[in-house]
């Protein structure tokens, strides 16, 4: 047993090694810690039709971003993603408060000069939680479909500030803030001893 573990460790050593002399993806998916892009700084832009009021509703969510990412090799072209593009429409059932949506995105990953170097397509749901002093946060998650990193599971995170005068006046027509973007996938894991 002890024999067992020993060599258990001695391997993830050597594979953990591996992923950080040489981060590309390739070798990453070779030891089983799949990395996929990593955005932490972006702004989303988010426009509802009908207007949010304070009533839950039917509506078209439309959404565009940018994102600045971590640079990460692309193998097969020698580039590095190095910031994300987001599209998204989708229905939803929001109101200024609660809400919940179903969303198609497209992400366009591009390199230092804003070339495409890759496209993903991911299915995701979307909940809205409102915290206290009128901030948005919406969680999306989902997995991708189409493109690269296909399999892996992405969470897109927008903070945006709710204007309560604007539910009451109309409605909110569209809204922005702060958003990252990072996509993964969970490690194999190691077999029972």
């Amino acid at each position: 047993m002890r024999k067992r573990t020993r060599a258990l460790m001695v391997a993830g050593g050597l594979a953990l090694g591996a992923v950080m002399t040489n981060p590309s993806v390739a070798q990453a998916q070779d030891v089983g810690l799949e990395l996929g892009p990593t955005c932490l700084q972006g702004d989303l832009n988010v426009g509802y039709d009908p207007p949010l009021t304070l009533h839950t509703q039917p509506t078209t969510v439309t959404m565009t971003g940018e994102f600045t990412c971590i640079p990460l090799p692309v193998v097969a072209s020698g580039n590095e993603i190095r910031k994300a593009r987001l599209e998204a429409h989708g229905q939803a059932n929001y109101g200024c408060v609660l809400g919940g949506a179903t969303a198609r995105f497209t992400v366009i990953w591009q390199d230092e000069n804003s070339a495409t170097v890759g496209t993903s397509v991911f299915e995701g749901r979307a909940v809205v939680n409102t915290k206290p002093g009128g901030i948005a946060e919406t969680v999306a998650t989902g997995r991708i479909v189409e493109g690269d990193f296909l399999g892996y599971q992405v969470e897109n995170t927008y903070v945006g500030l709710a204007n309560p005068l604007e539910c009451l006046s109309g409605g909110v027509k569209s809204s922005g803030g702060q958003s990252s973007l990072t996509v993964n996938k969970l490690p194999l894991s190691l077999p029972s001893a």
